[in-house]
């Protein structure tokens, strides 16, 4: 027996003696169902199976299991990675050897604290149990991701997720108050903005905040505190259709507008290839070739504030030439679209997969967050490198596996920012070496046309291939700025315990 195996060994024995031999898993096929995330990483590896394959699974109840793991892993010095619901695009996979933490189990509601607007949870609440639980009491999450019926609590801190809503409210840690975490050394903390209180405080460090985004290699987050509101008395959801995108993309930026955030909560474009090809299922029809893209809007608030805002919103779009067709521009239908792509994701839904499309087709989600003065000159830039993924000429092999499934539908992030949503498709029963060389070659000018619009590669999803990882992370954040970073993942995490795969 190697010395690895006789750890490995050691740390099952122990674990399942401290926490309950129920909690952990070794068989190979629950194994295997935590070699993938819905991310595109697997495609980079001809054998991504035994690449990703952890040693064991564990299934801890609480904080003090998951103390209890933590403990025996630095002992044996078995890396950790923590998992959710895993409909992130990046580092969530297992890794060879590893112990994958699953905080499902974790998923009661701890506190609600209706007059302060606070509600305590465990990180592995399902974030549709999360909505549901306070929309049945007359609230509503701040924090609200489209993607929940398979997003976790913990793991809105761990991604720093994008939020439905983010145009009126901001992202996943604006709202977040606290958070408790085991430490890469054991121990449990709770931290919040300069207190271990749910509110900020101005006589310390921001310790919470250096979590968001850090994807668990700091720690394992446990619990969540969020703020929550009322639910708002009226909303209107509407939408217009455009014959020229340039039209729309000047409408979306004027109601995008911080004098109109907190009311508008959320504007979207849905552009003509996107349209296209989910016409069928939402207008059951083919999409009209004189129609090259939808703006819609949603607006929350009290009624006579909701009925003005919509006046002008709609003045906004009639004066950048959109017009209104029925019968193509319901905004609910859009959702349902949201929820047939969430089906896709991830091995829960292999057997739909398997029936509707077959298994070998696999999303690529892109998402850099580009600043709105650059939007539009973004968009005609990366549909040219569409065009130039598909043609043979210039990836003779990558043109032949991969498709354009969306090609941008900016979302409002930050003030003066945007979340450029992509769906990439690729047929990954055809990947070979050359495929993945391409893509890496690709994803490169990719990356190169992002920086040139003063963007960022990443709004939430974070997916970079892992081979080119420390490159482009030196590149968004500066070659000393990296290196504080690995100052403190060396001195939180000495014995690089915890998902060592990424970052570093």
């Amino acid at each position: 027996m190697t010395s690895l195996e006789s750890r490995l060994n050691n740390f099952i024995d122990d674990v399942s003696k401290a926490i309950g031999s129920e909690k952990v898993s070794t068989d190979r096929p629950t194994r295997m169902c935590y070699t993938l995330t819905h991310g595109p990483e697997c495609l980079l590896h001809e054998n991504y199976i035994e690449e990703f394959l952890p040693a064991v699974v564990l299934r801890p109840m609480s904080t003090e299991d998951v103390q209890e793991i933590v403990k025996f892993a630095n002992k044996y010095l078995v890396p950790l990675v923590p998992s959710g619901g895993r409909t992130g695009s990046y580092g969530a996979e297992g890794m060879r050897d590893c112990a994958i933490v699953d905080l499902r189990s974790m998923n009661r509601i701890l506190e609600f604290d209706e007059k302060n607007y606070r509600i305590t949870a465990e990180a592995g609440l399902l974030m549709a149990d999360y909505v549901k639980f306070l929309r049945e009491r007359g609230y509503m999450p701040l924090d609200w991701p489209a993607s929940e019926r398979s997003a976790t609590l913990g793991s809105r801190v761990a991604v720093n997720g994008y939020n439905w809503w983010e145009n009126g409210w901001g992202p996943a840690e604006f709202h977040v108050r606290a958070i408790k975490v085991v430490l890469p050394n054991g121990d449990a903390v709770k931290l919040a903005r300069g207190s271990s209180r749910p509110s900020k405080c101005g006589i310390s460090y921001n310790l919470m905040s250096l979590f968001f985004g850090s994807k668990g290699t700091l720690g394992i987050i446990t619990e969540v505190t969020e703020s929550f509101i009322e639910i708002p008395p009226m909303k209107v959801y509407g939408s217009m259709v455009f014959a020229d995108i340039k039209d729309a993309f000047e409408a979306y930026l004027d109601i995008k507008r911080p004098r109109y955030s907190r009311l508008v909560w959320r504007t979207t474009v849905s552009t003509e290839r996107y349209l296209k090809l989910i016409a069928p299922y939402i207008i059951k029809k083919e999409w009209p070739e004189e129609c090259k893209a939808v703006v819609d809007y949603h607006i929350f608030g009290e009624p006579q504030a909701v009925k003005e805002m919509e006046e002008k919103v709609v003045n906004i779009l009639k004066n950048h030439n959109g017009f209104e067709r029925p019968e193509l521009s319901d905004v609910r239908a859009y959702w349902d679209v949201h929820n047939l792509l969430e089906d896709y994701m991830g091995l829960a839904s292999l057997t739909k997969r398997i029936k509707n499309q077959g298994a070998t087709m696999r999303m690529i989600f892109l998402d850099p967050n580009i600043p709105d003065s650059n939007l539009i000159a973004f968009y005609m830039d990366l549909q040219r490198l569409f065009s130039k993924m598909e043609d043979e000429n210039h990836y003779p092999a990558l043109s032949q596996v991969m498709t354009v499934l969306e090609s941008g539908t900016p979302i409002p992030g930050m003030e003066g920012y945007n979340k450029f949503w992509v769906v990439l498709l690729a047929d990954w029963e055809k990947w070979d070496n050359e495929c993945r060389k391409e893509f890496k070659k690709w994803f490169r000018e990719y990356a190169e046309l992002v920086w040139s619009h003063n963007g960022s590669l990443s709004t939430t999803h974070g997916f970079i291939p892992r081979e080119l990882e420390v490159e482009f992370l030196k590149r968004e954040l500066g070659e000393k700025e990296y290196e504080l970073m690995k100052l403190i993942k060396r001195t939180l995490d000495p014995n690089n315990i915890m998902n060592p795969k990424i970052f570093f």
